[in-house]
């Protein structure tokens, strides 16, 4: 840990939020996992189109709404007393992003299965479901294989009653199958089980949302 400017002790841990000094001396650390939690941390949305005259006039408002977004994130730290590890501010990084998001059919969030719900994004799925309504959004669950038949049947129940769709996927496993491991039919013959939901009830009773996963996937 170091100490940095106006006493914020910072912990290195990854892309995560953490305590302030001053909450974490007090000691409300589980407080403060339990509020960091419940916080959606916000993505720059792309200011809608009308009202924009031209390519340098809907830049000037994409400015606006990345500057908006920048003051929302400060906001959050001194409203929940958290800091937030830093983010992705190059604006082209997230106009990249819009674009993406437009010209899709399909939007993927991969996240790491053993803490999901930290990796995924439900602001950008909002921004899906509020500016496109018809396209379709998928969560992909990797690192699958590190989770008990009985945490895959848990998390998939779970998805299930918000309506998400998800897959769960091992890359690692999807790699040795590709390359003709010694092990790659097993390998595979897991990795096929645990795209197609096998482990967590089977038959009629798997959770909805669990598809299979291409040879490319």
């Amino acid at each position: 840990t170091f100490e940095a400017e106006r006493g914020v002790r910072y912990v290195p841990e990854g892309p995560r939020l953490v305590a302030s000094g001053a909450a974490e001396r007090a000691g409300d650390d589980e407080a403060l996992v339990e509020a960091a939690w419940r916080l959606v941390v916000p993505i720059p949305w792309r200011p809608a189109w009308q009202g924009a005259s031209g390519a340098e006039d809907l830049a000037r408002l994409e400015g606006e709404a990345f500057l908006e977004w920048r003051r929302s994130l400060a906001r959050v730290e001194e409203e929940h007393h958290v800091v937030l590890t830093p983010y992705e501010r190059n604006i082209d990084w997230w106009r990249q992003l819009w674009r993406c998001v437009e010209k899709s059919h399909l939007i993927v969030q991969i996240v790491d299965g053993r803490d999901p719900e930290f990796y995924r994004s439900r602001d950008l799925e909002r921004y899906v479901q509020t500016r496109f309504k018809d396209k379709r959004q998928l969560l992909v669950m990797n690192k699958s294989d590190f989770l008990s038949a009985e945490l895959r049947h848990r998390w998939a129940a779970y998805w299930a009653s918000l309506g998400v769709d998800v897959v769960f996927f091992s890359a690692l496993r999807e790699l040795h199958r590709q390359h003709g491991d010694g092990d790659g039919a097993a390998a595979a013959k897991t990795s096929e089980a645990i795209a197609c939901g096998e482990g967590l009830g089977g038959g009629d009773g798997a959770p909805s949302g669990v598809g299979e996963v291409s040879d490319g996937g």
